[in-house]
């Protein structure tokens, strides 16, 4: 489902803005970081969330770099396991700058390289009623 887990894709270092989770805050409301976080809203060069679904058999983790074709590191994973229902690894990471659906990208997964396509949330559709 792509849920924002906590001291993963939300911690001290990962605002909600930066989370794509800005949409569970109250921003006609005041509270504490209120400007800021409008500031790096309104800004749109902050760091964003995005999902990775995993070409081949690597399991993405924690803290392994993303990368681009170049080889120029762009991000990393923040979280990441292996779907059964998918048969195949997914991600979520945290990217510098923002990048498109459906691009390539590239994790060093112990020292081998996984090639992975950025997604859109949820990787499957939402059963739940």
């Amino acid at each position: 489902m792509g849920y924002a887990l906590h001291g993963h894709e939300l911690s001290l270092d990962i605002t909600p803005v930066e989370a794509s989770a800005s949409w569970a805050l109250a921003f006609d409301k005041e509270f504490w970081g209120k400007g800021a976080l409008e500031k790096q809203r309104a800004e749109k060069k902050h760091r964003r969330l995005g999902a990775i679904l995993i070409n081949d058999r690597g399991i993405p983790r924690a803290g392994m770099e993303i990368k681009d074709q170049d080889g120029k590191k762009i991000g990393y994973v923040t979280s990441g396991t292996f779907s059964p229902s998918l048969k195949s690894g997914i991600a979520l990471g945290l990217f510098d700058n923002p990048i498109s659906i459906d691009s390539q990208v590239f994790i060093d997964i112990r020292g081998r390289i996984s090639q992975g396509v950025i997604k859109r949330l949820p990787f499957q559709p939402s059963r739940v009623k």
